[in-house]
């Protein structure tokens, strides 16, 4: 098995050779053969990169915090619009909404469906 071992130092020439299948690691970049590697440099390795899963995992925990932040925000904001909007509308007369009513009703009496 191997790993890129990003602190390598840069191999003469840009061949790419071998590094094809490493995506987002420098076109310089020396794998690392796990197998070969001591007990202590493995520990080191899997340490390195169980830290990078915590690493990973906080900034992930924190752009969903973020995403969940603004859409509260957002619908927020609409709620508030709505709110303000309704506030311009003048109060509801009960009597016109009562003679409205009557009249609705009798439309429908009249028509056999009331």
């Amino acid at each position: 098995m191997h790993i890129l071992n990003e602190n390598a130092p840069a191999r003469s020439g840009n061949s790419g050779e071998g590094n094809e299948s490493h995506v987002g690691a420098g076109l310089n970049a020396e794998p690392i053969d796990l197998v070969a590697l001591s007990p202590q440099e493995a520990r080191l390795w899997f340490e390195g990169f169980q830290w990078g899963r915590i690493e990973g995992r906080a900034v992930g925990y924190k752009a969903g915090y973020a995403a969940c932040d603004n859409e509260i925000s957002t619908l927020q904001h609409e709620a508030a619009r709505i709110v303000h909007y309704l506030a311009k509308v003048p109060p509801r007369d009960r009597e016109a909404d009562g003679q409205a009513a009557q009249r609705r009703e009798s439309h429908w009496n009249r028509k056999g469906l009331g």
